[in-house]
């Protein structure tokens, strides 16, 4: 675990570096030139183009990032249980916890991916930090607080207050790792983007809006959550709301 331990001590932003270039500033260019990679002496052939689109292509092309969010929206609980139930349940659930499917690619089938979520603006349920238990499908309320101010110093946004949740994935490495080694750590990465996609996804089709978000202090949440002095590492956040 030393190799990861490096890894998030040289990728955490630090508050001097987040504050480099404000949003008011004219950002730099290389910053603004967007490359694609293309083969134009080689022949070429077009794809075909769809206007028909059932309701996953539909939500797929719909999905975007959202920002500006309506502080006055409550999420619901009924919102709330689908949203985890199509995005990260045990389908195949029979006792049998060392034989569970889920619905993303695991590698070695180790699931090494935590949630957790912290509910700004609830109905039905109090504000506060949750952790979701996949076997029992039921939120663990770690604390009941209002944590707005608190990620909206840690996030260096102002709008991330507006939301009304904000999903945390952490991962525990030694459940890969001790299959993979080091070569884990890959595997843990592309499981995260897997389950982040079907939770913007899900929440799109359930009328809500998200925003991914990776810059964060690594160190702060990891306090937040109790996981400092574990192998456990947050990842990566995403809010939800309207």
């Amino acid at each position: 675990m030393k190799f990861l331990r490096q890894f998030f001590k040289q990728t955490n932003i630090k508050q001097e570096y987040n504050n480099k270039i404000s949003i008011d500033e004219e950002y730099p260019k290389d910053w603004l030139d967007i490359h694609f990679k293309m083969y134009p002496r080689f022949n070429s052939i077009k794809l075909k183009k769809y206007n028909d689109t059932n309701l996953l292509q539909k939500t797929v092309l719909e999905r975007r990032s959202f920002r500006e969010f309506n502080k006055k929206y409550a999420i619901d609980f009924d919102k709330l249980s689908k949203l985890f139930f199509y995005t990260n349940r045990i389908k195949n659930k029979n006792g049998n916890s060392l034989n569970s499917r889920r619905p993303y690619p695991s590698a070695g089938a180790r699931f090494p991916i935590e949630q957790y979520i912290v509910i700004f603006n609830g109905q039905d349920i109090k504000q506060g930090l949750y952790h979701f238990n996949v076997y029992d499908h039921s939120l663990e309320k770690i604390r009941e607080e209002d944590s707005r101010l608190f990620f909206k110093e840690i996030c260096n946004s102002d709008w991330i207050s507006n939301c009304s949740a904000l999903i945390i994935l952490t991962c525990i490495p030694l459940r890969t790792c001790i299959k993979y080694n080091n070569r884990g750590i890959r595997y843990i990465l592309f499981e995260i983007g897997h389950i982040a996609q079907n939770i913007m996804l899900i929440a799109e089709n359930l009328g809500l809006h998200t925003c991914a978000i990776g810059g964060f202090d690594d160190k702060k949440i990891a306090k937040y959550l109790k996981c400092n002095k574990t192998d456990e590492y947050p990842l990566y956040l995403i809010s939800l709301g309207k």
